[in-house]
């Protein structure tokens, strides 16, 4: 099963705390108008594990990274019809999933 995380856009910049595999993370959202994208930085316990990742459509966050407590979070357009992430269609027909790491498996599955 995946889980929406709810990004609050009239509040760009902002950070909240989540709680995804047993951890309490901050993820920290900004917007960049200029070249209209998203990135996310990710702490845990106060510590920055990833900082500035670009989210792009259907491409998991933090793939980059060896880090191995970081969650799977994946931005995907169920409608199938976006082809990059904007303003205007984040939260709306693009949201950002969470698959916890039990359900990795299942997911993964699917997309093959």
């Amino acid at each position: 099963m995946m889980y929406t995380i709810n990004i609050q856009k009239e509040l760009l910049p902002y950070s909240f705390e989540i709680e995804l595999n047993d951890n309490i993370y901050t993820l920290v959202v900004k917007y960049n108008e200029r070249f209209d994208f998203f990135t996310i930085d990710l702490y845990l316990d106060d510590e920055i594990i990833i900082y500035g990742e670009k989210v792009d459509i259907s491409k998991p966050l933090f793939l980059s990274q060896s880090y191995k407590e970081i969650p799977t979070i994946i931005p995907f357009d169920e409608s199938l019809t976006a082809d990059r992430i904007t303003f205007e269609n984040l939260s709306e027909s693009v949201e950002l999933y969470f698959i916890p790491d039990n359900e990795k498996g299942d997911y993964y599955e699917v997309l093959e």
